[in-house]
């Protein structure tokens, strides 16, 4: 069997079969050994030299072309070894390959040298479906790793239908946390800006629109190469295209001998699937004219190939002719505006669907509304009306991967994903259109995902929410899938129902501005507005992500609603889950009073209905709101909070309740109890994977190393968790972040970056209207004005903080009171009492607004 071959081999493999010459006979036209040109066709023998080369071009016949293409096929496997293994030295998530690569020797050496070149930065590989462009595409980025020191990495599109998602997988791909308020190109650019990187984007051609997105980032990012796969050219600036064409196929009318036509790639690609179906699979001179017939009726594409040799253990070459004659001729009348060869691989993918049972065929219509894959427990719930549906599916998909229709892929959670290639998803879902079931299809994939959402609900409010995470953390295509059709049929309270059980959903994937967008789509669709349930959860999480996202008070306006609506059907755990969001948004407002009220009545709502967990968070929340003037209280609820959930063996509430405490701890002057809480937080957020957490943890870590004065360490934390929060929208812990590195700067004498933080703070504070934060941005601007020496400015601030911010000011923890208290005191003493109380009277007629741009 022909194994993982280098160009050079395969290319003088190749062009001896076409001269229909023995290694014998070739040797002797050379001078040349056998043996040293049986090395070298199987890679035995890495470095032909200049000489060697020429000789056999000569031997060969090969016409100028040819003769460039071996040569150059020499020169790069002297200097630049065409090896997967490369792959390894470079950061990247290609996938390791299970199957042989046949055939395009002499396309990947002049695609090497094209990626190669410094002009080319945007390379597309164009063909129709099947015809091998992302085989091609990942052997060449493998082939090429080592010109890309920060990585290779694949994206997968097929799974997306939104263009505008593009540059969202391109971040995911590569782990890259997006903000909601940041345009997702900038924050591309900003991470490729410096990079020697290649990207490969997988089927490109449902997403043109996203097109001029990669000129956006290849010119901002000059060690930056994109590799597209596309049966469309892209028609953009810097494009260089590529076609990639079928596998070259046998003359019908001039067969050698079997030995000869096996170097066909065609052939050969053939061959080697059989085999693997098949290992008693034999090619002979009796059935090489079957098999040369079956390669060129299928146009030489290897899916259409793939597919007729996975049927090699049932049915001979000559009956396999027989059965696609049949089926060609069947689909001759296709679609005039499709090209041939696509033309003919619908054809095969028909002849393949024929070859199922009639549960199987249907079994691969339904599978196909499935995006992103599927689990085996969601495709026996799709097909649930089917008795035995476990069963008959398991069954049915292990028939469908066995004819290649279907593939699978283990997960590290233990957990196995199938998919479908997406040419042969098209196929499917033209089946399934045809048949007449798209819609019930469809309503039922919304149906199982929409179980899915609310057994996740239940489960992300638990003691396994960490382990629930990392299952349904792959279903975000097809939670997409199922809100878009149910959103395009208006069905308004399904849609509604589906996106009020996301709410912890998309908080896990780190995505509370897409949980946002989705609920208020649902909650404007017509007929949306009948009080229910189903509205009263979507304007929950409408109202929960607004409040991550800074827009308190829509915010306000959507919990508000949500809990009189849960208050009014009497459903008490959607009312204690509403309370419990409305108190932690008055907590960030500054509002503690209210905060108190609505969270002492969530608690005694979940005492009643026994819901532990919930009830452990509502009084972490109740410490909040009480910390800043009632230490003990807040202890005891904290202290409270941590023994439930750690009897839950809850990490991330667990780590939740510690922040708190560690934050008393650091209001009371004790930084080593507070840095003990806060790194025993942080191992177990980073044990959960929760980003948001995550960040919470480095923060916190970060102001305790900041009052300690390890400034380096303090940097290192703040600027992590801004990174993080920025990455998040999480607007009130960013405008937290950035009065935090102010501070810092300010210990650091650099008071220019310093008031450029404490004015950014300002500005996001102002809008959420918590007036103790505004009052400590206020602060960090005096002290930066003291500084500088600017001493009537950091009066006038301190007169808008006593004025504006009196009592709220007082809030302020202990460390700010006095830093507060220093900063007039040194104010006064430098200005002399008269001139201070001038201008502190001036600043009292001052608005925060005269303070929302740097002075």
């Amino acid at each position: 069997m022909v194994t993982d071959e280098t160009a050079f081999s395969a290319l003088l493999r190749r062009y001896r079969g076409a001269a229909g010459l023995t290694q014998e006979t070739l040797a002797e036209r050379t001078g040349l050994s056998a043996r040293g040109i049986s090395d070298l066709e199987r890679g035995v023998n890495e470095r032909p030299r200049r000489e060697t080369a020429r000789l056999l071009a000569d031997a060969l016949n090969l016409t100028a072309e040819q003769r460039q293409d071996f040569q150059q096929a020499a020169l790069l496997r002297n200097r630049t070894p065409l090896a997967r293994e490369q792959a390894a030295e470079v950061e990247t998530n290609l996938p390791a390959t299970l199957t042989s690569f046949v055939g395009r020797a002499s396309e990947l050496v002049t695609l090497s040298t094209m990626l190669q070149r410094q002009d080319v930065r945007l390379l597309t590989l164009t063909g129709s479906g099947g015809v091998g462009k992302t085989r091609l595409a990942l052997e060449l980025a493998a082939a090429n790793a080592r010109h890309f020191p920060d990585g290779v990495f694949l994206i997968e599109l097929a799974p997306l239908r939104d263009a505008s998602l593009a540059p969202v997988a391109v971040a995911r791909a590569l782990e890259i946390q997006l903000p909601d308020q940041k345009p997702v190109v900038e924050r591309l650019q900003e991470f490729f800006r410096r990079k020697r990187l290649l990207l490969l984007l997988d089927n490109f051609e449902h997403l043109l629109e996203a097109a001029p997105v990669l000129p956006q980032l290849l010119s901002s990012a000059p060690g930056l190469k994109c590799l597209v796969t596309s049966r469309a050219v892209l028609r953009v600036s810097g494009e260089h295209e590529f076609a990639v064409t079928p596998l070259l196929v046998p003359q019908l009318l001039y067969l050698p001998d079997s030995a000869t036509l096996r170097q066909t790639p065609a052939v050969d690609l053939f061959v080697q699937r059989a085999q693997a179906a098949n290992p008693d699979f034999e090619m002979t001179d009796a059935n090489g004219a079957a098999l040369a017939e079956i390669c060129v009726r299928l146009d030489g594409l290897p899916l259409a190939i793939e597919l007729a040799a996975a049927r090699a253990k049932l049915l001979s070459p000559e009956s396999l002719v027989t059965r696609l004659d049949n089926r060609l001729q069947l689909l001759v009348g296709g679609p005039r505006d499709l090209p041939p060869r696509q033309r003919t691989l619908v054809g095969t993918l028909a002849w393949s669907y024929d070859l199922l049972d009639l549960l199987e065929q249907r079994l691969f219509r339904w599978l196909s509304v499935f995006a992103g894959g599927w689990t085996l427990a969601t495709a026996a719930a799709l097909c649930a009306d089917e008795c035995d549906a476990a069963v008959r599916t398991f069954d049915g998909l292990a028939s469908l991967a066995d004819n290649s229709l279907v593939q699978t892929q283990s997960h590290a959670d233990g957990g196995d994903r199938f998919l479908m290639l997406e040419t042969i998803r098209e196929y499917a879902a033209e089946r399934l259109r045809v048949s007449g079931e798209e819609g019930a299809a469809r309503d039922r994939h919304a149906q199982v995902f929409l179980d899915l959402a609310e057994e996740s609900e239940r489960r992300f409010q638990g003691a396994g929410r960490t382990a629930w995470g990392r299952v349904i953390v792959g279903e975000q295509e097809n939670m997409r899938a199922a809100l878009g059709w149910l959103l395009d049929g208006v069905k308004a309270e399904l849609a509604q129902k589906l996106a009020g059980n996301l709410y912890w959903f998309w908080d896990a994937v780190g995505r509370p501005g897409e949980g946002r967008r989705w609920a208020e789509a649902a909650l404007a669709l017509p007929g949306g507005e009948t009080p229910g349930v189903p509205r009263a959860a979507a304007l929950f999480t409408a109202g929960g992500f607004a409040w991550q996202q800074g827009d308190l008070s829509a915010a306000r306006a959507r919990l508000i609603e949500s809990a009189e609506m849960f208050r009014g059907l009497g459903d008490q755990h959607g009312l204690a889950q509403a309370l419990q969001d409305l108190g932690a948004l008055a907590v960030a407002q500054g509002d503690r009073a209210a905060a108190t009220v609505h969270l002492r009545e969530s608690a005694s709502l979940f005492r009643g209905l026994s819901e532990d967990w919930n009830l452990a968070l509502t009084l972490f929340l109740l410490g909040d709101a009480t910390a800043a003037e009632d230490l003990e209280a807040a202890g005891t609820f904290y202290l409270d909070s941590l023994t439930r959930f750690r009897q839950q063996r809850e990490g991330w509430g667990t780590a939740l309740a510690l922040t708190g405490l560690g934050g008393l701890a650091l209001r009371e002057g004790d930084y080593e109890a507070a840095r003990t809480h806060f790194e025993e937080g942080l191992r177990l957020r980073r044990e959960t994977g929760h980003a948001w957490s995550i960040a919470i943890s480095l923060a916190s870590l970060g102001e305790a190393a900041r009052l300690q004065g390890d400034v380096e360490q303090a940097a290192g934390f703040l600027t992590e968790s801004l990174t993080s929060f920025r990455r998040l929208g999480d607007q009130e812990r960013i405008a937290w972040m950035l009065a935090a590195l102010g501070f810092l700067d300010c210990d650091r004498d650099n008071i220019s970056q310093a008031i450029a933080y404490f004015c950014e703070s300002l500005v996001l504070r102002r809008d959420q209207g918590n007036r103790s934060h505004i009052a400590q941005s206020l602060l960090g601007l005096a002290v930066a004005a003291l500084a500088e020496e600017r001493l009537d400015d950091g009066a006038r601030l301190c007169g808008v903080i006593n004025a504006s911010f009196g009592a709220a000011a007082a809030q302020l923890d202990p460390h700010d009171q006095r830093l507060r208290e220093r900063t007039e005191q040194r104010l006064r003493e430098a200005m002399g009492e008269d001139a201070f109380t001038v201008a502190l009277n001036a600043g009292r007629d001052m608005s925060v607004d005269d303070f929302c741009a740097s002075p």
